[in-house]
């Protein structure tokens, strides 16, 4: 569970990830007496005990293992605990024997307090995890959920839930565009589509499961869009998920075809990582590059009349506008008769300068500036102008998701994709760049970054 979604959560569901914390410091603690104990250790076992204690919170935290949901297997709980403890203990064990920090004896301790603790921590576990499912059981604890949409899928799901009372649902009842009296037999009918927000700012509702037809593609995407800012966790069954390509990312839940929709994108973690790489690398190029842009500077002053930095207004994350900076490529006032247009290949308004410009994909770094104060990252979405973003989302209703992440320098999209010359090229890059937004990950970020720079050297930038 990540910090932000702790009010999707109810009281057992919060009381459960505080006890598995409680449970994972306590078999610490005890497997690191216990080997004291057996081998009449005075001093410490594990150089910062303390610290490696926080270590393991974390990693387990990176893991998910602080899910607040009893639905996954104990023996997928046993194999992930076993690889987490058994490659970190490794990796420890590796860097002290390289560096010649410890001996045979301290070694085989290390190993022993490993052991202890891992069998301690999934005994432990698999006991609170038992007791929640035997809460559930007894109705204890239920999530309140509401369903929305009635059909043949619909049918099926609320067998399943009927079937399956370990998942934790209390159903409230459902909306959908007409009352369904299969449905109305076993819950509520809660109105139409256009009454679901008011019935959620009036209730305690945790969960949203979404069962729409496949003609309901334009309510669907207009109650995401509304859900989104509440906190509920969304769920949608996955028959439909083509119809929201790129805004659905895959989440197992054990026993019930579901997948989550519009989860917050990265955790706490992957924010805090992203956003230090964006300003160690924005500042250290910024700094290294300096020279390099003095002479770009004096070269477009030579070679064209008009400023050296193209500023313009941009809308980044969350729908807020910021001004880009980059090097002026175009000559001045490129769209004083035409108006916001795309470029396209070989477009007259570029300058000689502007083009080689452009292939190395020099003129965007400027935008190292935007990124050191936040307003950009390294790696994202383009940022589009507000004239394009409203022309783009009645054709894309879903286009919006973009302004979910941090838009960036450069993207899948960029290196994938092409020019913006019409309708069927920008709906393939906005793919793109759903495909980025649903796989984000550092690993990624770190992909990009260096295919980028390939093209950099290659001169092939657009």
């Amino acid at each position: 569970m990540k910090l932000k979604e702790i009010k999707q959560h109810n009281n057992l569901s919060i009381a459960i990830v505080i006890i598995l914390l409680i449970v994972d410091l306590f078999s610490y603690f005890c497997s690191y007496q216990l080997v004291s104990y057996m081998n009449n250790i005075s001093s410490s076992i594990i150089n910062n005990p303390m610290l490696i204690v926080v270590g393991i919170i974390f990693l387990y935290y990176l893991f998910g293992r602080y899910n607040p949901s009893s639905m996954q297997s104990r023996s997928k709980e046993v194999k992930i605990l076993f690889n987490l403890v058994s490659s970190s203990t490794f990796i420890y064990l590796f860097f002290k024997i390289l560096f010649l920090k410890t001996d045979v004896y301290r070694s085989q301790n290390i190993i022993l307090l490993a052991l202890f603790f891992f069998i301690i921590c999934i005994l432990m576990r698999l006991i609170v995890r038992t007791f929640q499912k035997q809460l559930l059981k007894h109705k204890i604890g239920l999530r309140n959920a509401i369903i929305i949409g009635s059909n043949k899928n619909t049918h099926k799901l609320i067998d399943k839930i009927n079937k399956i009372n370990l998942l934790g649902y209390k159903i409230n009842g459902y909306f959908s565009r007409q009352e369904d009296n299969r449905i109305s037999n076993q819950y509520k009918y809660l109105g139409h589509y256009n009454k679901i927000d008011n019935y959620l700012n009036k209730n305690s509702i945790q969960e949203t499961i979404l069962s729409l037809s496949s003609n309901e593609d334009k309510e669907l995407l207009q109650i995401i869009s509304k859900l989104k800012n509440l906190d509920v966790c969304i769920k949608i069954i996955p028959d439909i998920h083509q119809l929201l390509t790129g805004q659905v990312k895959m989440h197992s839940v054990t026993g019930l075809p579901l997948i989550d929709v519009n989860p917050h994108i990265l955790t706490e973690f992957q924010f805090f990582i992203k956003r230090l790489i964006d300003l160690l690398l924005s500042l250290f190029s910024l700094v290294v590059l300096t020279p390099l842009f003095i002479v770009i500077s004096i070269l477009i002053k030579l070679t064209s009349k008009g400023d050296i930095i193209f500023v313009q207004k941009r809308i980044g994350l969350n729908g807020k506008s910021f001004y880009i900076h980059k090097f002026r490529t175009m000559f001045m006032d490129s769209e004083v008769t035409s108006g916001p247009v795309w470029a396209t290949r070989n477009d007259p308004r570029i300058t000689f300068l502007g083009n080689i410009l452009r292939k190395t994909r020099v003129d965007e770094f400027p935008q190292l500036y935007d990124v050191l104060i936040g307003n950009m990252s390294i790696v994202g979405p383009r940022p589009e102008r507000k004239f394009f973003i409203d022309k783009l989302k009645e054709k894309f209703p879903y286009y919006i998701r973009r302004l979910n992440v941090r838009p960036g320098i450069t993207g899948w999209a960029q290196i994938m994709g092409s020019y913006d010359t019409d309708l069927d090229n920008v709906k393939h890059k906005l793919e793109l760049d759903f495909y980025y937004i649903e796989n984000i990950s550092i690993w990624l970020d770190m992909k990009i970054m260096i295919i980028t720079f390939w093209t950099i050297i290659r001169g092939k930038g657009q």
